[in-house]
């Protein structure tokens, strides 16, 4: 009977952290559930299944508070507080329509990482997202190859399927499964750290799947994507050269590294494609601002419009949308809706895990930093997402990993 119960404790687990592997594209398309997407949907699936599974694997046992939830909690409760004091500041009503998100908030968090946590296995996941990866890196290939050779544009996406229509991924940049190529990229590059960081060595990842997936962030498009790139390999090389037991041959392998990727970067500079999504980041005056860079940040605008009081507290968690329906950033977001008080919890989220956490989430923390500044990545169901792998990275999992277990 125990042993029946593990095996299902491990299918579960598995399961929930192949889904969580997949959120970024599954907060696009429409569930059952009328207004809710498929993420959302199968988070309250995990809760309603997790409860009860907590309670009877807790029962006469104690209860541990796991220092891992200190962030999540402290989220948590700086929202709640901040929702009562915009609430009585801006005398908002307490009904659905304004409580709304903040409601599917808790549940979010709740359900992906308060219940979670107790079952999502950072080598089931990580190695599902290499998978997952390279497929869609192949996919970018194909896509690429056909549109650049006969001007030909798939649409790997359903709009039908899609919560918006208008989020189909277009052709000429693509992005996989993914509905951005910014999407692909933010996911591929927690892989990229996962993979260069790794410092477990039961986790075995591919070196193959780690080059396409390099070669997908590039033939994506993305800019984010092509900074950020550089951006780890600067990370890497610090990591490394800093390392006290550095071997000769780990040193010549680094200055090859060097040498081979400032000629590849000179290589793919010649191709058209790669100097078009390079100049979404680059200025007319060869600074950085281009446009992909001024659509992520304009948004500064907006936050300068509000009067004092909304700028320490925000105008409302979940009022974002009456405020504005054009692309707003995690940073304005957070600033808009919860004020200057909101990088509180976002500064010691990212403190927290540059002191706890393994290399590789310290590694990909920095990065995260700047992207909550361009992109959208610090969405609830995004900071779901990142958390779920920064937080929970394995770091205290006693399970051997088995290679061929996925």
């Amino acid at each position: 009977m125990v042993e029946n119960t593990k095996k299902n404790k491990f299918g579960i687990s598995a399961i929930f952290s192949c889904y969580i592997a997949i959120i970024p594209v599954l907060e696009y398309y429409k569930s059952p559930l009328s207004g809710f997407n498929s993420a959302t949907f199968l988070a309250m699936v995990f809760c309603v299944l997790f409860l009860p599974l907590l309670f009877i694997e807790k029962k006469d046992k104690k209860i541990e508070f796991d220092s891992r939830m200190l962030p999540v909690w402290v989220y948590i409760i700086f929202l709640t507080f901040n929702i009562a004091a915009c609430f009585s500041l801006y005398d908002y009503s307490y009904e659905w329509n304004n409580l709304s998100s903040y409601v599917r908030f808790v549940v979010l968090f709740f359900s992906l990482l308060v219940f979670g946590h107790n079952y999502f296995d950072f080598s089931v996941a990580i190695r599902f997202l290499e998978k997952f990866l390279t497929i869609c890196a192949i996919l970018i290939f194909v896509q690429d190859l056909l549109y650049i050779f006969f001007n030909i544009g798939v649409n790997i996406s359903i709009p039908q399927l899609l919560m918006n229509s208008t989020d189909a991924v277009y052709a000429g940049r693509s992005g996989g499964l993914y509905m951005e190529p910014a999407h692909y990229a933010q996911s591929a590059l927690l892989y990229v750290c996962a993979f260069l960081f790794n410092n477990d060595s039961r986790l075995i990842l591919s070196r193959k799947s780690f080059f396409i997936v390099v070669f997908g962030i590039i033939a994506s498009g993305s800019g984010i994507g092509y900074v950020l790139l550089a951006a780890i390999y600067f990370l890497w090389l610090v990591y490394n050269l800093r390392l006290n037991n550095l071997s000769p041959k780990k040193f010549i392998s680094i200055v090859l590294s060097i040498v081979i990727v400032a000629f590849l970067c000179l290589l793919l500079l010649q191709i058209p494609f790669v100097q078009n999504a390079a100049s979404r980041f680059i200025g007319a005056d060869g600074s950085l601002g281009g446009k992909a860079l001024q659509g992520r940040t304009y948004t500064n605008v907006l936050f300068k419009r509000l009067t004092p009081t909304q700028k320490m507290y925000g105008i409302g968690f979940g009022f974002l949308s009456r405020f504005t329906d054009g692309y707003v950033n995690s940073l304005y977001s957070h600033l808009i809706q919860c004020g200057y008080l909101s990088l509180i919890p976002l500064g010691f989220i990212a403190l927290y895990i540059l002191v706890k956490g393994r290399p590789f989430a310290r590694a990909f923390v920095v990065l995260y930093i700047a992207m909550v500044c361009v992109a959208g990545v610090a969405t609830p169901m995004g900071l779901c997402f990142f958390l779920s792998f920064l937080l929970f990275d394995g770091s205290k999992c006693d399970k051997a990993i088995d290679k061929e277990s996925l």
